[in-house]
């Protein structure tokens, strides 16, 4: 017996075969966040994550307000917050 796609593959290769079954776009979650407003703690910014943790380069709000400052955001519970603009992001 020939082994399906689905059972050969793991990993991202799985997360993509399987999103795309579902007729998703696998790197979605991999687009720039188009901010209308600022993140508070109330109403942080939500970034999608398939893994513990997300990198989220923030530029302030407005967009490019300030140079790109890499944040590590984790899904412990709470939220990150950038050191230079205040953005408020949390990982779901």
């Amino acid at each position: 017996q020939i082994a399906t796609n689905y059972e050969l593959s793991a990993g991202v290769e799985r997360y993509e075969y399987l999103k795309m079954l579902k007729g998703e776009d696998p790197w979605e979650d991999l687009q720039p966040i188009v901010l209308t407003e600022a993140g508070t703690i109330k109403k942080p910014i939500i970034v999608r994550g398939i893994d513990p943790e997300r990198y989220v380069g923030c530029t302030g709000f407005p967009a490019d307000s300030h140079e790109a400052v890499w944040l590590t955001v984790r899904p412990h519970g709470g939220v990150d917050r950038c050191p230079h603009c205040g953005n408020v992001f949390k990982v779901f």
